[in-house]
């Protein structure tokens, strides 16, 4: 990658996995990797960037929270399954939803690609595909 024009926004983990706690961090080519925030209940799976706010997944919780670039919640878009990962796309938010079954013996990962629009007051969730339990993470 040439150039240093581009910002990343990542959530990381900085301690072995007993421990677990995510953080936010900003990162340019300039200046590397600058720690913004620690996530909320120290949890996020993924993190996405619309231009101007941040977008964190908290896969048990099946949430996906709006943050500014200090961590602060400024809302809160509940998906109504646990979620595996979150883009977005022309303004709009894809997720893959669904359960892993962990407790549930000879039972298959659910997992569906749904897509929403941040920008409703309250958006509403569209499962536009299932995924096969043979092609799930």
């Amino acid at each position: 990658m040439g150039g240093g024009c581009y910002e990343w926004r990542l959530a990381l983990h900085d301690r072995p996995r007993v421990d677990d706690d995510r953080h936010a961090y900003r990162y340019t080519a300039a200046d590397g990797f600058e720690k913004l925030f620690s996530c909320p209940e120290s949890t996020g799976s993924y993190l996405s960037f619309d231009g101007q706010h941040l977008y964190l997944n908290q896969w048990y919780k099946e949430r996906i929270l709006q943050m500014d670039d200090k961590g602060n919640i400024e809302r809160q878009i509940n998906v109504g399954a646990e979620i595996c990962g979150h883009t977005f796309v022309e303004g709009l938010i894809y997720v893959l939803r669904g359960r892993e079954n962990k407790g549930v013996p000879n039972k298959a990962e659910e997992w569906r690609i749904a897509r929403l629009d941040p920008r409703e007051e309250s958006p509403i969730v569209e499962d536009l595909t299932t995924i096969p339990s043979h092609h799930a993470r």
